[in-house]
């Protein structure tokens, strides 16, 4: 059995290697309760590191998409 080993780029939920309105979608509806994250998609999703994905994670997101911020580091 082979072990897989994924690249997890915060921000980036649906796995596609760019950060924008899709991800920010999928974190909206997390937050509300329409869908879950789970492994990977959580750890992306999680962009301030803090172990919750939460309003935090979608605004940094929202700030980084509109130019307001260089980076989610």
């Amino acid at each position: 059995e082979l072990d897989q080993i994924r690249t997890v780029l915060a921000g980036d939920i649906d796995g596609n290697g760019a950060i924008n309105e899709y991800d920010k979608q999928c974190i909206r509806d997390y937050v509300n309760g329409y869908s879950t994250l789970e492994g990977c998609y959580y750890i992306a999703a999680d962009v301030d590191d803090n172990l919750v994905v939460d309003l935090n994670d979608l605004n940094k997101i929202d700030d980084y998409i509109r130019g307001e911020i260089e980076s989610l580091n």
